[in-house]
């Protein structure tokens, strides 16, 4: 149990300076002392919380624009992942996503001056839909897609937790009318809420420290960590 809540904290403190990743550390970490699709469920809550941390702290800046220009492509991945989430859910599906997130990580620290066609942008985003639907870890495909949209890091973590807020909160509902089978997990875990909230402050006082520079390039590894930490679970 202490166990969870430490890699819970260690998870949502990168995720609270980053903007992102919080999520897959989580499953990467708690994946190997509890059942997967047991964290996979807790991690609809601890996102949830995580994310309505950040919103709380940044309330001021809320990215209507952001939010509105994500939901077109990103909805009905979400849905589907979201109903597929107990006949689909498997690591083996996330290894595939995982090598698509090292390719695309290593052409933006090799070839930063490189865009990406319009059309595979739009493709990371209603990829990230689904992965998010299905592990609620979509945001390293949203940051594929969008991360030039945003003008600074709090902009970057200000939607991206709004963004997930969102789409947490649409899975808990969907899970809770469809299978349910999110909510004894939540029972039996909801004290997970405390560490992640005490990460949430600790990651936003090294968030508010750390340079735009470097920042991107910590986003950009923080991309390519996450695809080998999956492609080699």
């Amino acid at each position: 149990m202490y166990l969870l809540g430490l890699i819970a904290f260690i998870s949502y403190f990168l995720e609270s300076i980053f903007g992102f990743g919080g999520t897959v550390v989580f499953l990467g970490l708690g994946g190997l002392t509890n059942d997967f699709k047991e964290v996979l469920l807790l991690a609809i809550y601890v996102a949830l919380i995580a994310s309505g941390t950040v919103i709380f702290q940044q309330r001021k800046e809320m990215p209507w624009g952001h939010l509105k220009r994500l939901t077109l492509p990103f909805l009905p991945g979400l849905v589907i992942g979201t109903l597929l989430i107990d006949m689909l859910a498997s690591v083996w599906l996330l290894k595939l996503f995982a090598l698509v997130m090292i390719g695309n990580s290593l052409q933006s620290l090799l070839y930063p001056q490189f865009e990406a066609p319009r059309m595979f942008r739009m493709g990371c985003l209603v990829t990230g839909g689904f992965i998010q639907g299905l592990f609620s870890c979509g945001g390293p495909f949203v940051l594929m897609g969008y991360r030039h949209e945003f003008k600074n890091k709090s902009d970057l973590r200000i939607t991206m937790a709004s963004f997930f807020f969102a789409t947490n909160l649409w899975k808990l509902i969907q899970n809770s009318a469809t299978t349910g089978s999110a909510l004894p997990v939540l029972e039996s875990y909801w004290w997970t809420a405390f560490p992640v909230i005490a990460a949430m402050y600790a990651g936003y006082w090294v968030h508010k420290r750390i340079s735009e520079k470097h920042f991107k390039v910590g986003m950009t590894i923080g991309i390519l960590l996450i695809g080998v930490a999956l492609l080699l679970r």
